[in-house]
């Protein structure tokens, strides 16, 4: 029996938190793949930032090619990874999505003093030199200090994050419409205190893809989570937003957003 597959596409590369997604899983029949990016380290005399939207995306498609995987049930992507991801989704090519899954997407377009500080951290990390200064001056560790909205852990995400700046996320409103034109089930996951991904940008991300109130389930802040509106459940389209999550809501009710990946998107 061929189990429905689901890949697990993250911003960073997986920590020992992004496993209690995969361990929640458990109790369902499902394969789960979460392809380990490269290591940053071995590009860093080469480019001064992971790699790009492009080679992610192409990397996805090797890696599958290579295990031999042509069908994908459910293509996940948390924060910035939903940018490579959509590059697949839009132009599937030799792949079959059956269905995708937002955690915290990254709406950058709502973001541009975001991609203004992006832009100048790509250009001094162009160079092995730009690379040597930026590690002895540690900005990431100077903006926890200062207590600034992005809390960076090392250099190397802030390299990525520049690298946001130039790559194709001007295109992910078209690649939306891809999503909403075909109609693929879709589930998206957000966190009111969601710091990185403020709830108006995520509600105008929604609109893209046009989910509207009725598509959304909103679980209150109690022990309980009791649910305080539900969606229409047959619509292609479901939001779930949790009052007390943040950016990584996914992990801290991964046994609730799992329960919904199955019985929205897998149940199909």
């Amino acid at each position: 029996m061929d189990y429905p597959l689901v890949l697990n596409m993250w911003t960073h590369l997986p920590d020992n938190r992004s496993e209690r997604v995969i361990i929640e899983f458990k109790e369902f029949p499902i394969r789960v793949i979460v392809p380990q990016m490269p290591e940053f380290s071995l590009t860093r005399l080469s480019m001064a930032f992971w790699h790009s939207n492009d080679e992610r995306s192409q990397f996805i498609r090797d890696f599958l090619q290579a295990i031999n995987v042509t069908k994908i049930d459910c293509l996940v992507s948390h924060s910035g990874g939903t940018n490579a991801n959509s590059k697949i989704w839009s132009d599937p090519q030799e792949l079959t999505i059956g269905s995708i899954c937002l955690f915290s997407p990254f709406v950058f377009w709502k973001l541009p003093h975001f991609q203004t500080v992006c832009r100048y951290w790509a250009q001094v990390g162009e160079t092995t030199a730009g690379i040597n200064a930026m590690d002895a001056l540690r900005p990431d560790k100077m903006a926890r200090d200062l207590g600034f909205m992005l809390s960076l852990e090392s250099v190397d995400e802030m390299l990525l994050c520049g690298h946001f700046s130039r790559s194709d996320t001007d295109k992910l409103h078209h690649r939306l419409e891809y999503i909403r034109s075909h109609q693929i089930p879709t589930l998206l996951v957000h966190g009111e205190r969601d710091d990185l991904v403020p709830n108006d940008h995520f509600q105008h991300f929604v609109r893209d893809l046009g989910a509207t109130d009725e598509h959304i389930v909103r679980y209150s802040c109690d022990k309980n989570f009791a649910i305080e509106s539900v969606p229409q459940s047959d619509h292609w389209i479901q939001v779930i937003t949790f009052k007390a999550g943040g950016h990584l809501s996914y992990i801290k009710y991964s046994d609730i957003v799992n329960k919904h990946i199955v019985n929205h998107l897998l149940s199909k």
